[in-house]
């Protein structure tokens, strides 16, 4: 079957294509495109854990039934692929599992908008910008302007990124990477999510 990809081009691709696509470094492109898909095998969810070893035991959302929209997603990323700033939606928390290679994360604060030190414009990309360049140009500049609301980690394989409701992130793939990672609502985000779900599912 085909891989729903994010990033410039294409928006599916056969597995064989895409991993020759990331042998010839991703043919040049400024924004490469990677894999982001919510339909995962069957052999991989045999091993599929969605709480983490407990960690993340519980998750509201999974009320929905066959109402849930995706929740997790398998990740497939060439080195400079990433996701630009973004909340994930509905008042949702998530995790990322990365199994291969390295990720840059930057998280900010909500509160760092809500306080008007710095405006939704400034975290923003425009259409076009490659992640990498977010990261080097964009986020110094946030840093100097919010430091307190910024936090930066680089992920290693093996680890578990936590992103709480309502914060803005991004992420850049330093090397090839595989991930998976899961959308979810536990005890914290009942509230927020409940809210958000009501607008447009009353």
């Amino acid at each position: 079957r085909r891989l729903r990809l994010k990033g410039g081009g294409k928006k599916t691709m056969s597995l064989q294509d895409f991993l020759g696509y990331m042998r010839r470094g991703s043919d040049g492109d400024l924004c490469p495109r990677y894999v982001f898909d919510h339909d995962i095998w069957p052999e991989l969810l045999c091993e599929y854990d969605p709480s983490v070893g407990g960690v993340f035991s519980h998750d509201f959302f999974a009320l929905l039934g066959n109402a849930r929209k995706a929740f997790r997603w398998f990740l497939l990323g060439p080195a400079r692929s990433g996701s630009q700033p973004h909340v994930d939606p509905d008042g949702t928390s998530a995790w990322n599992a990365l199994i291969v290679g390295r990720k840059r994360w930057a998280l900010i604060d909500p509160a760092a908008v809500d306080e008007g030190l710095i405006a939704r414009a400034d975290l923003e990309m425009s259409a076009g910008t490659p992640v990498g360049a977010w990261f080097s140009e964009r986020l110094p500049e946030l840093a100097r302007k919010c430091r307190r609301h910024v936090r930066e980690h680089l992920q290693e394989a093996g680890e578990v990124m936590y992103v709480p409701a309502g914060v803005w992130h991004a992420v850049l793939n330093v090397t090839d990477t595989v991930a998976v990672t899961q959308n979810f609502v536990g005890s914290w985000e009942f509230d927020g999510a409940w809210k958000e779900l009501s607008q447009y599912r009353p």
